[in-house]
Parts: structure tokens; C-alpha cells; sequence
């Protein structure tokens, strides 16, 4: 039984070496640089996880979510997620005063 890794990063980098499309990475932008959640796609559980965290932050408009190609250019915005996704980027939504 899996569980989706966390890990936190206090400077964006180079994300790890997907293994052969089996992985997806969601990366959460926040004040300590960002916040990784890594899944195996055919893990059930860690699915499950990965999509919890997406549901929370994304809902009512904290997080917006954006699919992001193998290559690193953005793909569109996310409104569900997709555990066939390789690369998320959660960014958080400003408020102007």
C-alpha cells in the first residue's frame, strides 16, 4: 500500500527523474518556495492522496492548477485532477487591494 510522498524545497530546481511515465509531480508554490507531491500512477492509494491535496488546494480558488508537458511548457489550466498528469503546478491566487 502506497502513499503519495511530500516533500518540501526551498528553491525551485529540477524535478526528479520521472520513472518511464509512471509518476506524476504536483508542485504547490507557497512562501517557503514550493511544496512537491509525487505519485506512482498505478497506485491506487497514492492517487487517492495526490488528489486529495489537489481538492484542497484548489478548492474555492486558494490554488490554481496547470498542466505542464514533459518538456516544461504549459499545457492549460486544471479545474479536476488528473492522475495521468506528469507535472502540476499549483500557483496561489492573489488578491490586489
Amino acid at each position: 500500500m502506497g502513499t503519495a510522498v511530500e516533500t518540501q524545497q526551498t528553491e525551485c530546481g529540477p524535478l526528479p527523474a520521472l520513472s518511464a511515465g509512471k509518476t506524476g509531480i504536483m508542485s504547490e508554490m507557497n512562501s517557503t518556495g514550493d511544496t512537491k507531491v509525487q505519485w506512482n500512477k498505478d497506485s491506487p492509494d497514492e492517487v487517492d492522496n495526490a488528489r486529495a491535496s489537489f481538492e484542497r488546494l484548489t478548492k474555492n480558488g486558494k490554488f490554481t492548477a496547470f498542466r505542464m508537458d514533459k518538456d516544461g511548457r504549459q499545457g492549460g489550466k486544471m479545474t479536476s485532477f488528473d492522475p495521468k498528469a506528469e507535472r502540476i503546478i499549483l500557483v496561489p491566487q492573489y488578491q490586489g487591494g
